[in-house]
Parts: C-alpha cells; structure tokens; sequence
C-alpha cells in the first residue's frame, strides 16, 4: 500500500528555521539530527527521507499522474527546508543532489566527516610532500570556486584517499599581507589545511627556508622576509592570526592528489 502523501506545506523552511535552532557544520551531526527527526516525523515527512515515500510515476495510463506532482512539490519544499539548516560548508557537499533523500543519505554517509576536530580552521600547515592545497572549509574557495569533474583523490598519510567536491582560487590572509592560492581543493573530509610548499612559491613568486624552530617565507627578488611561522608539537605552522598557535593539533596528514 502506498505511503499517504501530506498537503504541501509551503511556510515548511520557515518553520524549520524556527524549529531547528542548529544548523549542521562539521563537529555538530549528531545534535543536528537529533533536532531535524523529530521535526520530520511531526510533519509526516520522515517517509521522504527514510525513502518509504518513493516518487511516483510520472503517469498512469498515459495520463497525467496528479500524486506526482504532488509529491514532487512536497520533496522540493522539504529540499529547501533542509539546506537552511545547513551551514555552507555543509551546504557545499549536497549540491549534486536533487530529492531530499539524496540530501539526507549524502549527509549520513559523511558522518565521518561531522567528528569533531582540535585543528584550528585558520592554521596552515606547509607541506613539501602536497601537490596542491587542500582545506577542509569551503569559504576558503572565493575565487573561480566551481564543483571538481575529474576522477582524481587526495591520498593521505593512512594510505586512504579522501574525495575532491570543488577546486579553485583563495586568498590567505596574513598579518603582512595576502597571498595567492592557486589550485586550491576543497576536501570536506580532510583534518588539516595543507600549504602545498612547491605550489606556494609558484604562485607568489617566493621561497621558504626552515630550520629546528621554524621557517621564514622570502621574497624571490628581493629577499625580504614577508612571513614567519613557527614549530608547535613537532610541526611547522602558519597561522593566519594572533591566536591561532594555541591549538596546533599533534598530527598532521600528507595531502597528494592520485589519479584513481
């Protein structure tokens, strides 16, 4: 017997923006989805995403099927409602999918993603093995951002690989200044932002030099110093601002894009 279909809501997003105060980023999965399932199941939507409310056919007996529409309008209004309680970088991961079932499921297969991470979002950490930089945060991208068509992955330090969702240009800002990004890849899986060292001083014409308690960044040309970062736990770092040394993680990957 076929799941009864709801009358559409059409206030439903601004309802769950009410009803749903957290919106899902990277450490918060679990406290998001323990807020959106009841919602759902309060507006016999659950069937939708759990998939036991599949989308009818088109037709029936070469006529227009009216249940169709219907539930074509209800699984776009709930789309909606789902992506105003995600945050962009979340946002970032299901734009590929078109059902609300394709939302939910995409979300729930990253729930590996959503773990929480003692790695601060504007520390980077200078790689000489990277062959591109790689940030888990999306707004990083804000220049030529488009979503990634190639085949290739990023191979970590594990020896697993970690998929590619969009490539572009970005901006790092630091205290001197900001620098280039080129071949920038947003990987919403990865641990740590990666500063492809080869990458970085193609695109902004400089070279680094490090020693046992941290590195300098010269300009080619002149050879003026423009950056300093420093060693924390064992690791070269550049944070971005003022407070960002604090939390240095004790564990680093190494990022390197593989042809699959």
């Amino acid at each position: 017997m076929a799941t009864k279909l709801p009358n559409a809501n059409p206030n439903l997003t601004s309802s769950a923006a009410h009803t749903i105060t957290v919106k899902l980023t990277s450490t918060n999965y679990i406290l998001w989805k323990t807020q959106v399932i009841p919602f759902l199941k309060g507006n016999q939507l659950f069937s939708f995403i759990d998939g036991s409310a599949p989308r009818p056919s088109p037709t029936i007996n070469d006529e227009p099927n009216p249940e169709y529409d219907k539930w074509v309008l209800q699984d776009q209004l709930l789309f909606s409602a789902l992506s105003a309680t995600l945050t962009d970088d979340i946002l970032a991961q299901v734009v590929d999918c078109s059902t609300s079932h394709e939302v939910w499921t995409t979300l729930h297969a990253n729930t590996t993603t959503y773990a929480p991470s003692s790695s601060n979002p504007n520390c980077w950490f200078p790689d000489t093995a990277a062959t591109n930089h790689f940030t888990s945060n999306f707004s990083t991208l804000n220049l030529d951002s488009h979503p990634y068509q190639g085949t290739d992955q990023v191979c970590i330090g594990d020896g697993s690989s970690l998929p590619i969702q969009h490539s572009g240009t970005g901006i790092l800002p630091t205290p001197s200044g900001n620098y280039l990004l080129r071949h920038l890849f947003y990987v919403p899986a990865i641990s740590r932002n990666l500063l492809s060292v080869r990458q970085f001083c193609c695109d902004n014409n400089v070279y680094f030099q490090f020693n046992s308690t941290g590195f300098v960044v010269n300009d080619m040309r002149t050879q003026t110093v423009f950056l300093r970062g420093l060693v924390k736990d064992g690791l070269y770092v550049l944070p971005t601002d003022a407070h960002a040394v604090a939390s240095i993680p004790k564990q680093a990957h190494i990022g390197e894009r593989t042809s699959s």
